[in-house]
């Protein structure tokens, strides 16, 4: 796990092996990172071989070519960053596959940050407002097309990365800005599934960014019940903004 505290953004992030994989002696397929301007997660499809290394060179490589974004060419250069990542995935990883969802922030002067993201497959980010009550405390910035698939498998097998050839003609990107007191969660299906469910959950995750003391060990903490109820491996990383 690795938390980072970066100008107005604290970032943190963490993973654990579901029961289902540890029973069945098989590797937490997920992976994360994050740094000073970024966040990503992947969530290896396990039904392919190789899936926790397809997840791993998918958010390494994110991060490296986050860094080359010039912000007045986002769409076109998110879409070639793309692109990049299936084809690293795809040879390192063969025939592993991966779903990713990851946000990056430019440099800015205000306290309020924009940011853009992308998102393929059913890893998901929401936008957090502890300020908010009820169910509006989280939204949904991304929202996979499997869920509604009649075939939802084979659809996330389709928006995967690590295909010979990448099919994507646009990149699924997301946008926005992230006020103060304001964060970003990006996970996979692992804690996602059990969020939706667990208004409980809910609570202990908006609770400790309330806080603003959301560190490793919470975040750890309420990866731990999702995993319990999914029994998946489940991935998070967090962006706060702390101005």
């Amino acid at each position: 796990m690795t938390g980072r505290e970066v100008a107005m953004l604290h970032m943190v992030g963490a993973t654990l092996r579901g029961t289902a994989h540890i029973n069945e002696g098989k590797p937490n397929q997920d992976a994360f990172q994050v740094g000073e301007d970024f966040a990503a997660v992947a969530d290896g499809v396990g039904s392919t071989r190789n899936a926790e290394l397809a997840s791993r060179s998918a958010v390494e490589c994110f991060a490296r070519g986050i860094r080359r974004i010039d912000v007045n060419l986002v769409r076109r250069q998110m879409l070639n960053l793309l692109r990049s990542i299936n084809d690293e995935v795809y040879v390192r990883a063969m025939p592993g596959l991966t779903t990713l969802v990851g946000v990056w922030f430019p440099p800015w002067e205000d306290p309020a940050r924009p940011f853009w993201g992308l998102s393929l497959g059913d890893s998901r980010a929401y936008s957090i407002d502890p300020a908010r009550a009820g169910p509006d405390r989280l939204r949904v910035l991304t929202m996979d097309d499997a869920q509604t698939h009649k075939d939802h498998r084979m659809r996330i097998l389709e928006t995967s990365v690590g295909h010979r050839q990448f099919n994507q003609g646009t990149c699924p990107m997301f946008e926005g800005e992230l006020s103060v007191g304001e964060a970003i969660l990006l996970c996979s299906d692992g804690l996602w599934g059990a969020l939706e469910g667990m208004p409980s959950l809910q609570d202990m995750l908006v609770a400790s960014i309330d806080t603003r003391h959301l560190r490793q060990p919470s975040l750890k903490a309420v990866l731990q019940i999702a995993g319990k109820a999914s029994r998946d491996d489940a991935t998070a990383a967090v962006v706060y903004n702390d101005a």
